[in-house]
């Protein structure tokens, strides 16, 4: 078999290649307000020009708006400058939001197009939308706390990993040193005040790799400082859009 002929039969073998998608085995996990990126790669031997896309909660991904397309085509309003298509013709088709909403939790599937075929990843990968809270963990055993006691205030989600983000604490408006999802209040003092009840609210935010700032405004920690006699103790309640109400 001469040289020419190798190089044709090998030719024909790689037109021929199967197509390949792959995406996350897992879930993908979003925080509210954040930016996420799904990984997908696939194999596309062929030399043609490929378009990519993105749908959401489409089987096939044609004939509907798309999240994304590489050529701009089509795109839904809902994810218009929000979405992108990110990595190259050939191996690379990972799929980019920004600004997360809780609408955009579902089943996304990967679509691309050549001169001659088409192709959509079945599969798809789901995303699921969650939120930062703060929690508080008492350090005593019987769970109350009142002056001189310690406690924890926790910044976490439920779902979504946060070990790669950087974390701003803010009390009644004022920035503290900890950078940490976790905020430690060791042998706590009560300032007196003129009222029998001081309110204190304490909201964590995120930054995360990708460089978005997520804040916990809907779930900050606020703390009532009940004045009974010499005896301090502190309750705890959850802020909703800044309004404190019962935990």
């Amino acid at each position: 078999m001469n040289s020419v002929t190798t190089c044709n039969m090998f030719y024909l073998f790689l037109i021929h290649l199967p197509l390949s998608f792959n995406y996350p085995k897992n879930e993908v996990c979003a925080v509210r307000g954040s930016t996420v990126v799904i990984p997908c790669t696939y194999v596309y031997p062929g030399k043609n020009h490929v378009q990519k896309m993105w749908c959401h909660h489409h089987k096939n991904c044609i004939d509907t708006k798309y999240v994304c397309h590489s050529r701009d085509i089509n795109v839904s309003p809902e994810y218009k400058g929000r979405a992108e298509c990110l990595g190259n013709e050939h191996q690379n088709c990972s799929l980019k939001v920004k600004n997360i909403t809780d609408t955009d939790a579902g089943k996304y599937r990967f679509r691309f197009i050549t001169n001659s075929n088409q192709w959509t990843g079945q599969d798809g990968v789901t995303l699921t939308i969650t939120e930062l809270r703060v929690s508080m963990k008492s350090l005593n055993k019987n769970g109350k706390i009142r002056e001189g006691d310690s406690f924890n205030l926790t910044c976490a989600t439920k779902g979504c990993s946060l070990s790669q983000s950087e974390f701003i604490w803010v009390k009644d408006k004022e920035r503290l040193l900890e950078t940490h999802s976790t905020l430690q209040f060791i042998n706590v003092s009560f300032t007196p005040g003129t009222v029998f009840v001081v309110y204190s609210c304490i909201s964590c935010s995120s930054i995360f790799p990708l460089g978005t700032l997520v804040s916990c405004h809907s779930s900050n920690a606020c703390f009532i400082y009940f004045y009974l006699g010499v005896s301090r103790v502190l309750g705890t309640k959850l802020s909703i859009d800044g309004v404190c109400i019962s935990e």
